[in-house]
């Protein structure tokens, strides 16, 4: 499969999802967030944090296509020039996202 096809967010589902969802659950234990506390997902691609997480999840990722299918509040934009203002989040994940960047 080519890097664009990678795009797709259907394929990136199909090829990441199951990985992607692992590493989030681990992730998830650890922070123990509530439903009043925020998260800032960073590369979210399709949202897939908000099958593990509960709370309030905004994500971020370049990728408009992926972005489409993300059912939480979201914005197109990059990890280096993030949108937000210091301390807006009461934690910050970056799930196979930093070697992007």
């Amino acid at each position: 499969m080519s890097l664009q096809e990678y795009k797709f967010p259907d394929s990136y589902e199909q090829l990441r999802a199951a990985e992607q969802l692992n590493k989030l659950r681990i992730i998830s234990d650890e922070l123990n967030l509530s439903s009043t506390n925020t998260l800032l997902d960073i590369g979210c691609g399709t949202g897939l944090s908000s099958k593990v997480f509960n709370c309030a999840i905004v994500g971020i990722d370049p990728e408009e296509k992926l972005l489409s299918k993300a059912p939480i509040q979201k914005s197109q934009a990059h990890a280096e020039s993030l949108p937000f203002k210091d301390k807006s989040f009461d934690a910050v994940i970056a799930v196979t996202s930093l070697h992007n960047v």
